[in-house]
């Protein structure tokens, strides 16, 4: 094909593609706004196909050469067959033999052409196809170059638009922070019990949304981590993996890509809706994850009222990420189904939406009409015969997956219901469960359901499945068994599949977890309990018998070192929570026994799980110092600034601490890098003092790591306010109020301790060199109090 023919065949490419994007976009937005029983997944794969759909579509004719039902609008190339287009009513012989082209469909049922002394102008122009007037002013002899011309140009500078915001997000990213406690290990937990990989956690300060970006990578912003309270942090970083785990991040930067590719479509609105829809699609995600709706609504509003407030900026570097508050006019929606119970459930669209969407491609390929540029002595040209088609290969067996779920649902009437489901290349299993099932002594078969209840587990393995289906019939137990869908009598082989099917799955699954520990227990007590836990590999599910284990009743003091044991060795910082504060509240612990429990705070990684266990056992502390230490030694170990100020402030409040351990909270305020909980902290601590004076040194050391002159003033405040200082904590004072920069808060400090210091020489000395620095005005109200 020549230079000239390829011009005019992308030409006519890009204008099919324009045309063909144009309806496709048309139709789903008239769908979108006037249907709305589909649900929101068909939804987004609607306008993913809308948006890449025309590049296949537009591409279908020519590599099949089958000819578009519609039309084939056929715009010469040049200006002497500009008037040649006309459909074929009378002449599909003489067109069949002017109109073949290299790779494009026969255009001979569809259209002519012909010299311009073959039809007449006024006849041309009355027989004309309805496509024709539309395109006229591109007959031009150079139009074909002008239109790929400016495509490209447009494309460059679109594409360069693009580069640019991945090169400004890459920048941006550099000053992320990892994160390697607290949120971290929450984000563990969610992505442990959605069975996907743990994407990597930052932190970065300035922006108002967290936002899941390419690399399985997740953004928090600086005041989410300090700010968010646990639940709604989990929901934050749930509804920042499903992005993780839909591949958003990765959507949106091929979205971008094409979108500037085909930049004069008008798919602005497109990919908003697709924004909006992900959204929706993540906050259910969260909502499944979490079970926490409010929390999710909550974690958003925070998000919309920083954005709102100008913190993060339009147009900024992270508009190729994939933000939890992307749009201002869509929170008032998401909130609004969050907290009034609108379903929830993630529903993706399967294999038949996804068949469908291929089914409508190719019919659109095939109806929707086409355009071609070609001229008539390009479209004269015979055609090169096709080779033959190559053989197609075997397609590449996938890579080995595995993924595995649980869902568990109880009402008010105590009626459960449970959905198991685990998978590999090789292996299928589902169960579904509705009632209170239980399992014989040998857990090989079913006991009862409860009434009404049902039952049925379905195991696919080596090509073969095998399904067996238990039902409550007025308290008689019946069952069907099938082998490849066909009844079959449930015989040996049978009972042996079943049989050999049950213990690992009542063990991990927590099925019949209540009957199973009381079935224990009456055979060997609590040590036969615990051995069975120690089996379990499941934290949740370990979570489930320790609750069962603690509630039967006090426990010997070795079987309860043994359940602390395991509740300190679990996996999730929050299944290890939930153990040791059930264990707490259910047992009578004595002081050794209280300091081993608070010795499994050294397992913790989450700053939030560690606080809420400290502060949640605090009521029932033992009244003794070794006690309180053991707990002091573990609340310093909480890294988290705010939580380590709203632990230690707990103690503070419930049990008096002596100063040789408030000195040890001083000492750990100094390691704080939030001015503000820092300040907090040490107010706190001037409340609470004994000996003022004795502890005023090392108080106001850990004072002089305050950066902000207000916050320094405020603690400060807080020791002069305690009570009277001796010479050696006023000397303390002094020393640190000399080194704040505001002359106004240096002064408000001066005022205050012009009451309280002693009236020795050195120290009005002291005081004076101090004031001495000061601006003229504020001197003198120093000055003035002083002589008060």
């Amino acid at each position: 094909m020549t230079v000239e023919a390829t011009i005019a065949a992308t030409a006519g490419w890009l204008l099919t593609v324009a045309l063909h994007g144009s309806v496709f976009l048309a139709a789903a937005w008239l769908i979108d706004r006037s249907w709305n029983a589909p649900p929101n997944a068909w939804r987004e794969l609607m306008w993913r196909v809308a948006l890449f759909g025309a590049v296949i579509t537009a591409s279908l004719q020519p590599i099949t050469g089958l000819s578009p039902v519609a039309a084939r609008w056929q715009l010469a190339g040049s200006a002497e067959a500009s008037s040649a287009i006309a459909p074929t009513l009378a002449a599909s012989t003489l067109a069949d033999t002017q109109s073949m082209s290299v790779g494009a469909p026969v255009a001979a049922r569809h259209s002519i052409v012909s010299a311009p002394a073959a039809i007449p102008a006024g006849i041309a122009s009355a027989t004309a196809t309805p496509g024709a007037a539309l395109f006229a002013p591109l007959r031009a002899l150079k139009w074909p170059a002008w239109i790929v011309g400016f495509w490209l140009l447009g494309a460059l500078s679109a594409l360069t638009r693009v580069l640019r915001s991945l090169l400004h997000l890459r920048r941006a990213l550099r000053d992320a922070a990892p994160v390697s406690r607290g949120a971290a290990a929450e984000l563990a937990d969610l992505a442990e019990r959605a069975a996907v990989r743990p994407p990597r956690l930052l932190t970065l300060p300035g922006i108002a949304s967290p936002m899941a970006t390419t690399g399985a990578r997740i953004v928090a912003p600086a005041w989410a981590l300090e700010s968010l309270d646990r639940r709604q942090l989990r929901a934050m970083l749930a509804h920042e993996l499903a992005h993780v785990v839909r591949h958003d991040p990765e959507w949106k930067v091929a979205s971008a890509f094409w979108r500037a590719s085909c930049w004069f479509l008008p798919t602005a609105f497109a990919q908003r809706r697709l924004d909006d829809l992900a959204e929706l699609a993540c906050d259910a995600f969260a909502v499944q994850q979490t079970g926490n709706a409010h929390g999710v609504a909550e974690c958003l509003a925070a998000c919309a009222e920083h954005q709102l407030s100008g913190l993060q900026p339009r147009g900024s570097a992270y508009t190729l990420a994939a933000a939890m508050a992307v749009h201002e006019s869509s929170f008032g929606h998401r909130i609004e189904c969050l907290l009034e119970g609108v379903c929830m459930q993630p529903v993706v669209s399967g294999v038949r939406s996804r068949a469908l969407a291929l089914i409508v491609l190719a019919a659109a390929g095939l109806c929707l009409p086409t355009i071609s540029l070609l001229g008539p002595r390009i479209a004269s040209a015979a055609p090169a015969p096709p080779p033959a088609p190559a053989k197609p290969s075997a397609p590449a067996k996938a890579g080995a997956s595995a993924h595995s779920s649980v869902s568990i649902h109880s009402d008010d009437d105590g009626h459960d219901k449970m959905t198991i489901s685990v998978s590999d290349d090789d292996h299928k299993f589902k169960a579904n469960i509705d009632g209170k099932i239980a399992f014989n002594a040998d857990e090989t078969d079913v006991a009862s359901l409860g009434s009404g209840g049902t039952a049925s587990f379905e195991e696919t393995r080596g090509g073969a499945t095998r399904r067996i289906e238990f039902a409550d019939r007025d308290g008689q137990l019946e069952r069907r068994y099938f082998v490849d869908r066909k009844e079959q009598p449930f015989d040996a082989a049978g009972s042996k599949w079943f049989a050999g099917l049950l213990p690992a799955l009542v063990r991990e699954s927590g099925l019949g977890a209540e009957a199973r520990v009381q079935r224990l227990y009456s055979a060997g007590g609590a040590g036969r309990v615990l051995d069975e836990i120690e089996l379990i590999h499941s934290g949740y599910v370990r979570g489930i018998y320790v609750g069962l284990l603690v509630d039967r009743g006090p426990m010997k003091p070795a079987e309860l070192d043994r359940a602390l044991k395991i509740a300190g060795a679990a996996q999730s910082d929050y299944e290890r929570r939930q153990m040791l504060d059930r264990i707490f509240a259910k047992q009578s612990l004595s002081v050794a026994q209280q300091v081993t429990f608070l010795q499994q705070a050294l397992h913790f990684s989450s700053d939030y799980e560690l606080a809420e266990l400290l502060i949640g056992m605090l009521p029932k502390l033992a009244d003794s110092p070794d006690v309180r230490q053991a707990w002091l030694t573990a609340g310093l170990r909480v890294s988290s600034d705010y939580e380590r100020r709203r632990t230690l402030e707990a103690m503070l409040a419930h049990h008096a601490l002596d100063d040789t351990q408030l000195g040890s909270v001083l000492a750990a305020s100094n390691k704080m890098g939030s001015d503000y909980e820092h300040r907090e902290l040490l107010v706190a601590v001037a409340r609470r003092a004994h000996d003022v004076d004795a502890l005023a040194p090392a108080y106001v050391q850990s004072t002089q790591s305050l950066g902000s002159d207000y916050e320094r003033r405020e603690a400060l405040l807080a020791l002069i306010h305690a009570g009277k200082l001796g010479p050696a904590a006023t000397k303390a004072v002094l020393d640190s109020a000399a080194h704040i920069g505001s002359d106004y808060e240096c002064r408000e400090v001066l005022v205050a301790l012009a009451g309280v210091m002693p009236n020795d020489a050195a120290s009005v000395q002291h005081y004076r060199e101090v004031a001495g620095r000061l601006s003229a005005y504020e001197r003198g109200e120093a000055e003035r109090a002083l002589r008060r």
